[in-house]
């Protein structure tokens, strides 16, 4: 039965995904020796960003996925466009993100704009390791800052990545996202590239 369509960024995208992933034959022979971990940078200052999370599934995407931090690393989105945004639908960082009522929440957020999404950005992993993911989950603001590779993009252009419209390479080459890192490393692994956009095409968006 074919995965139901979810909301890029959610606590159920997250889990499936890294499932997926840990399991991926190809992806495994990809990875095989790959060594370091990526730091992915998500800003969601971006049109489409609003289109998803300004509305109830939107809401309840975005606090399942603070849920996945620890109420330590929540605390470190202090003085970000996070932050910003939870106090616009009545909610601190120190609230648990499940208490969050989504519907009441989304009428909070009906009629924003990219303004109030100004430096709302979510940070997540991708850990592969000599064949094995040790890790695919969002992090705090301040982890893994000493990753050998960081990638940052729009919201847009991760969706376009997740979605399987466009790869990593592609959305490098075209300036939709941005590399730090040995870009050399990557383009010989495109093995792992190639699989890895694969396991994203698995998993529908909305």
């Amino acid at each position: 039965m074919a995965d139901e369509a979810m909301i890029l960024g959610s606590r159920e995208w997250f889990e499936l995904a890294k499932k997926k992933l840990s399991e991926d034959e190809d992806l495994k022979e990809g990875i095989a020796d790959w060594q370091g971990k990526m730091r992915c940078i998500i800003d969601c200052e971006d049109e489409q960003a609003v289109h998803d999370y300004a509305n109830e599934e939107g809401v309840k995407a975005f606090t399942s996925m603070l849920s996945m931090l620890s109420a330590e690393d929540r605390l470190k989105f202090k003085g970000s466009g996070v932050e910003a945004v939870m106090q616009k639908i009545g909610y601190t960082l120190e609230d648990d993100p499940a208490s969050v009522d989504t519907a009441a929440a989304a009428g909070k957020m009906a009629g924003m704009t990219v303004d109030d999404f100004k430096d709302f950005v979510f940070y997540a992993s991708f850990w592969p390791d000599m064949g094995v993911m040790k890790g695919f989950d969002p992090i705090a603001p301040d982890a893994y800052l000493d990753a050998p590779f960081t990638l940052a993009g729009k919201y847009t252009a991760w969706k376009q990545l997740c979605s399987g419209q466009q790869t990593a390479i592609q959305l490098i080459m075209g300036g939709k996202m941005k590399l730090l890192g040995e870009l050399k490393y990557i383009m010989k692994r495109m093995a792992a590239m190639n699989a890895l956009v694969e396991v994203y095409k698995s998993i529908p968006l909305k």
